[in-house]
């Protein structure tokens, strides 16, 4: 009788139920260790300190930096021991910028549920999806080290701040942008970033959709 285990998820950080439950509900054990996981969860929180992707504070960003020091040890570790990582909202962007992506640090029309649209190499579609952020990924210069997995389309106002090695500090502001990047994957290091929160109660949907990407991405590709 062949026993086919269940895939293990090593949850960073002091975790809320629905992350647990989540997982479960998907076929997942928790592991209480990187190393004896299959995929390394990064949750939710504060916004990412600037300075880890050379820029200048805005106002409105309020960082951790010691939850960076702390997350950035954990993103070494997982690379160390070769484990695919994913992170959820604020997750998704710490990872992005440990990806040399970087931040808009405030946009509008992202603080509630709006439409966005999705595409994996066999498959398209588009739904609803919770936005409860003030600050949007901006993907790595290289192109070719990662794929969008999730756009939207709501045309609002973006700022980004000045370099930290720039002669002329400010911000810049950018209006009726053509799309807000929502989800992508980093090739190299098995990274998804997906900022919605498909551990919300209700978003059965969205939770399906966020297990199709890691299942697609991430533990098809390590068979």
């Amino acid at each position: 009788m062949n026993i086919i285990s269940r895939p293990r998820v090593h949850i960073v950080g002091q975790s809320r139920g629905d992350y647990h439950r989540m997982f479960t509900a998907h076929g997942w054990d928790i592991a209480d260790s990187i190393v004896e996981s299959d995929l390394v969860q990064f949750l939710g929180g504060a916004d990412v300190t600037p300075s880890l992707y050379g820029h200048t504070q805005h106002r409105s960003t309020q960082c951790n930096p010691m939850q960076d020091k702390v997350e950035k040890l954990i993103y070494l570790s997982a690379l160390k021991y070769n484990k695919p990582m994913a992170g959820i909202c604020r997750g998704g962007q710490f990872l992005n910028v440990m990806n040399k992506g970087s931040m808009w640090q405030d946009v509008d029309k992202h603080c509630g549920t709006h439409k966005a649209d999705w595409a994996l190499p066999e498959t398209r579609g588009s739904l609803d999806v919770t936005s409860t952020h003030h600050q949007m990924m901006i993907p790595a210069s290289d192109t070719t080290s990662f794929s969008l997995l999730m756009v939207a389309r709501l045309g609002g106002r973006r700022v980004k701040c000045s370099p930290l090695k720039s002669k002329n500090m400010g911000t810049i502001a950018v209006n009726n942008a053509k799309i807000d990047i929502e989800s992508l994957f980093y090739h190299k290091t098995k990274s998804l970033c997906f900022q919605p929160h498909p551990e919300f109660e209700g978003q059965k949907e969205l939770s399906s959709l966020y297990f199709k990407f890691i299942n697609t991405l991430i533990m098809d590709s390590e068979d």
